[in-house]
């Protein structure tokens, strides 16, 4: 299948008027008359004017197909041209030269060299601008033809991936080298950690006084750890003999140890 852009057709020059009501079509499916209904209708020749069509015929059809298709009847849909010999009875077919410009689908340029990633559609052969605005997963640009740079990825490389090294699938995100950088997580490691979580993976747990720390390193929003709890991201228990907010208070047991809470 191809993106047509322009038709040319060369008719036999002393006879014109023999195309008279013509029709031209571009269709994805052989020639078969009932299922003209399903063909793209470029152009049809219906002028109820005396003048003569004219032998050389240029029409511009911007549409995807596979098939172009020259039809002709007699009597013509719009009645018999003013002309002696125009023939009521036979369509004649007398064609010289057809020539079809265009360009495969989602390649564009004089040469169609170009390549458009759109994500709905095609693209116009000269330009290469998308039909609907937005490219395939990754990939940028006004044509869709630009990949996504080191840590972007998805439709118009709109998300960012958060590595641990360097490097992700401009698709879908996912890392070169497994592991995310502090404060992500998720399969392309866009996401950030959730309320109480922060450092690689999200695989460490604050225990803040009130809810919320960086997702870097931890750090709580509010000053303060919950009872039980010290550091600077409170991530660390209270040591033996010590409890409660911020492991400040000291307990004097008979044999060693307390609850770090209470």
């Amino acid at each position: 299948m191809s993106r047509i852009k322009t038709i040319n057709i060369t008719y036999r020059q002393d006879y014109p008027f023999r195309l008279s009501g013509f029709y031209l079509y571009v269709s994805n499916m052989t020639v078969l008359d009932s299922l003209r209904s399903t063909w793209h209708l470029c152009f049809h020749d219906d002028t109820k004017d005396p003048e003569l069509p004219s032998f050389n015929q240029s029409r511009c059809c911007p549409v995807d197909g596979r098939y172009v298709i020259f039809y002709n009847m007699r009597p013509a849909d719009n009645g018999p041209k003013s002309y002696r010999y125009y023939s009521t009875t036979n369509a004649v077919l007398e064609l010289c030269e057809v020539q079809v410009f265009g360009c495969p689908v989602n390649r564009f340029g004089s040469t169609c060299s170009g390549i458009c990633h759109c994500g709905v559609g095609g693209c116009d052969p000269d330009t290469g601008l998308c039909d609907v605005t937005g490219c395939q997963s990754g990939w940028m640009g006004p044509h869709c033809s630009e990949e996504c740079g080191s840590g972007k990825f998805g439709m118009n490389c709109n998300h960012t991936c958060h590595c641990s090294q360097p490097g992700c699938d401009r698709e879908n995100g996912s890392c070169a080298v497994p592991g995310c950088e502090a404060g992500w997580q998720g399969r392309a490691y866009d996401t950030k950690c959730g309320a109480g979580n922060f450092g690689e993976n999200c695989l460490q747990t604050c225990h803040c006084a009130l809810p919320g720390c960086d997702q870097f390193n931890g750090s709580c929003t509010q000053p303060g750890c919950e009872p039980g709890w010290t550091g600077m991201a409170c991530d660390k228990v209270c040591l033996t003999g010590y409890f409660g907010v911020d492991c400040k208070e000291i307990c004097h047991c008979e044999i060693p140890g307390c609850n770090r809470t209470n």
